[in-house]
């Protein structure tokens, strides 16, 4: 459009003996350039940073940092090992090889999270001198329950051994100091394993099990288990996962970590070497999206509708001389150049106008020169879609990670260790038995529909959830499927106690779940909210006639515990005091992207502006940095 309009005034302007040069800033002018909707990526240059990036974390540090759901899985990995340590000691005969376990450190048994927060709203990332400082400090803390497990399992006379891929080079003393400071037990150069070439962490594991029965390998990342996984692709780790779905919970413990890990490199060829808009490419590309209005997948914040700011001139102020000749005076210099000659004298120091000499510089007036305006990008008002950018690691680990189906894996074969060990115990005459499970990211995945607000200025809503709903699109959580089958195959009864609304999402409900191949999806075991999200009367109603073996979900909320709607701080007193629990009683499934421990941050949070949730949500977040700065 830009360039036929100069053209029009091109031929006007030859036609008319007109100047050229008006018409050229003329037509540059932006009134008649195209409008910033129309600018195309090639002329609006990325200003996307890593400070962009690091929003995508905020949503995943938050859970870990907050919400009492992570304890639980926490509580569960640690409980699901003791399991194993008990029996592995009771079996454990004179002459055989001593006990050991095989752990991670870093969000495996300490939490480094305040560092990778440190990183939030600054145009830092990891990097070595930084992490080199923060191994230094020692100020790393335990996992929640990791001290009383470790302890557990020197009482026991289990060995631990530490095998982590921070560098020995730098890296062993502030290790040590920092597992000492914590209580850990084995804490010396034996047990302590860094990583001294490469990260690949076979040849320690195959060391320790030389002289060592280990027990079990825990860890958050795929390649702290022995299942040759350093370095694959992202469809080979996934394999891995499923290929060794039925060692989690007891040969491999896993941990949750949605903030980083080897995951997340697969996610591209030559990650690391990326930048950081195309890392957001990358990210946004493998994510799985469903719209209400059918519109597409936004893949990139960096090359979205940038702002325009008014347009503003650019001013240049330039002083040029002049050499005089045979027949010049300062009157005709000032006539040539359209200067006054006296001002001229006064800027060159000459006291008088008649004197001149061949040769001589002559400073002329400076003189002030006006670009075309051209307009500059312009920071948007903070919106609903920047608010969504936080949860894209969230969707990304879950929609990606074989960690989160390894964490799936282990929750479900936990259930079937209860159900199991229900069965055997179960009389004629006892009440029949059940488990009671959520629904939505505890049995089917909707991460689709979360997932499809990034890039677009909006969030979950009544409208078009329920669109989803009726769509009946939600896949099954890996292993869900198996596990429900399993229950049924055995006469264990399956009762869905879900928030979905029951007047509009029943049959949606009904027909997803029966599509997926689930057992007991009747009115019966199929219980929508009708008044209000506390399900404890709903859960009293089934255990009434019911021997209920596990409840199951990735909320509190989805166990009888009494959270419905109480502080953050309650929310996480109530999974200290059922610690216990978690892994027999209450099964607790991995879901960093919502819950009722988002609202739980801040009072009145769902009356939030975005920008107010933003600030509610990061001044939840423990923070370090290496330079003091927060």
């Amino acid at each position: 459009m830009l360039k036929k309009k100069i053209n029009i005034l091109l031929s006007l302007a030859l036609s008319t003996s007109l100047i050229l040069s008006p018409i050229v800033t003329f037509a540059a002018n932006p009134a008649f350039a195209s409008k910033p909707d129309t600018v195309t990526s090639a002329t609006v240059k990325s200003n996307y940073t890593q400070k962009d990036l690091n929003e995508q974390e905020v949503m995943a540090l938050l859970w870990m940092q907050t919400s009492a759901e992570y304890k639980e899985l926490c509580y569960q990995a640690y409980n699901a090992g003791k399991m194993q340590v008990d029996a592995a000691v009771k079996n454990h005969k004179s002459g055989d090889k001593p006990l050991a376990i095989i752990t991670d450190c870093d969000e495996s048994v300490i939490d480094n999270t305040a560092y990778d927060a440190g990183h939030i709203d600054h145009n830092t990332a990891y990097a070595n001198d930084s992490w080199g400082k923060w191994v230094d400090a020692s100020k790393a803390d335990a996992m929640p329950g990791a001290k009383d497990f470790l302890q557990y399992l020197s009482n026991k006379g289990v060995e631990v051994f530490y095998v982590t891929n921070r560098d020995a080079k730098t890296g062993l003393q502030g290790t040590m100091k920092n597992l000492k400071n914590l209580g850990f037990p084995n804490i010396d150069e034996k047990h302590v394993l860094l990583q001294t070439d490469k990260g690949n962490k076979q040849a320690r594991f195959d060391a320790v099990a030389k002289d060592y029965n280990v027990v079990f390998y825990m860890g958050d990342n795929e390649n702290d288990l022995p299942v040759d996984t350093y370095g694959k692709t992202l469809q080979q780790r996934n394999d891995a996962a499923d290929k060794n779905k039925d060692s989690f919970g007891t040969k491999f413990i896993a941990l949750p970590n949605p903030s980083y890990g080897d995951w997340e490199p697969a996610v591209a060829s030559g990650y690391w070497g990326l930048s950081a808009a195309k890392k957001d490419e990358a990210r946004k590309a493998q994510l799985r999206t469903w719209r209400a209005d059918g519109a597409p997948a936004v893949k990139s914040a960096s090359a979205s509708n940038t702002a325009q700011a008014p347009a503003v001139p650019t001013t240049t102020t330039t002083q040029d001389t002049y050499v005089v000749k045979p027949g010049d005076n300062l009157f005709r210099i000032g006539l040539k150049f359209s200067m006054d000659f006296k001002a001229l004298a006064k800027i060159n120091n000459i006291s008088n106008v008649n004197l001149i000499y061949v040769g001589q510089t002559i400073k002329l007036l400076p003189k002030t020169v006006q670009s075309a305006p051209v307009p500059k990008p312009a920071p948007a008002a903070y919106s609903q879609k920047d608010l969504n950018e936080q949860d894209v690691m969230a969707l990304l680990w879950m929609q990606t990670a074989a960690e989160y189906k390894e964490l799936c894996y282990q929750a479900y074969n936990l259930t079937k260790m209860q159900v199991d060990e229900a069965l055997k115990n179960h009389k004629s005459g006892d009440k029949p038995l059940a488990i009671i499970t959520d629904c939505d990211e505890a049995v089917i995945d909707n991460t689709a529909y979360d997932a499809g607000h990034t890039g677009y200025n909006d969030a979950y809503a009544n409208d078009s959830w329920a669109k989803w709903v009726d769509a009946a699109k939600a896949g099954a959580m890996p292993g869900a499927k198996d596990l429900l089958q399993y229950l049924s195959s055995k006469g264990v009864e399956v009762f869905y106690v879900t928030n979905r609304d029951a007047k509009n999402g029943m049959q949606g409900t009904m027909k997803n779940l029966k599509d997926l191949g689930f057992p007991n999806v009747d009115d019966k075991h199929l219980l929508l909210q009708t008044d209000k999200g506390n399900k404890q009367p709903r859960f009293d109603a089934v255990a009434k006639d019911y021997n209920v073996v596990t409840y199951m979900g990735d909320n509190e909320n989805d166990m009888p515990i009494g959270t419905y709607g109480v502080s953050l701080d309650q929310r996480n007193a109530s999974a200290d005091k059922n610690k216990d629990s978690f892994g027999t009683k209450f099964i607790a499934l991995p879901n960093p992207s919502y819950g009722d421990w988002e609202p739980a941050v801040a009072s009145g949070y769902w009356g939030l502006s975005a920008q107010q949730k933003d600030a509610a949500r990061k001044a939840k977040l423990r923070t370090w940095r290496a330079d003091g700065t927060n």
